[in-house]
C-alpha cells in the first residue's frame, strides 16, 4: 500500500496517486470489503457514506477498505474494479499504463449524481 498515496484534487476532493508505474493488467490494490445487507441504500444515502459504497450482488452493498472507496470516477479510468463476491474483495486493475505521480480513476457502475470534471 505504500505505493498509493492519498492527495487533494481541485474540484473532487481526495483521490488515490500512485508513487510507481503500474502496467497495464497489473493489480493495483486488492481491498476488502464490508458488505451491508438489508437495503442498505435508503439509510446510506442520508449520510456521508452514500457517496462510498459499491453495489455488491443482488440486494447488498459494500464499502472498500484499504484506499478502495477513496478513487474518483473518471470517464476516460485508467483502473477498472473487479467484484469478488464469495471472498468480499474487490481489485483495481490498471486497463492501461499508470505512470507515477497519476490520479487512480475507474468509472462508476452507476449514472454520477455530481459534475464530473
Amino acid at each position: 500500500m505504500s505505493e498509493l498515496f492519498i492527495s487533494q484534487v481541485d474540484g473532487k476532493g481526495r483521490g488515490v496517486f500512485t508513487k510507481r508505474r503500474f502496467a497495464k493488467g497489473e493489480v493495483i490494490e486488492l481491498a476488502h470489503v464490508i458488505v451491508l445487507t438489508e437495503d442498505p441504500w435508503e439509510l446510506l444515502n442520508q449520510t456521508t457514506m452514500g457517496d462510498y459504497y459499491f453495489s455488491w450482488g443482488e440486494s447488498a452493498c459494500a464499502i472498500a477498505l484499504g484506499f478502495g472507496s477513496l478513487y474518483n470516477h473518471s470517464d476516460e479510468p485508467n483502473s477498472e474494479t473487479v467484484r469478488y463476491i464469495d471472498s468480499a474483495t474487490i481489485e483495481f486493475v490498471a486497463i492501461r499504463d499508470i505512470e507515477a505521480g497519476e490520479e487512480i480513476t475507474h468509472k462508476y457502475q452507476c449514472p454520477v449524481w455530481f459534475e464530473v470534471r
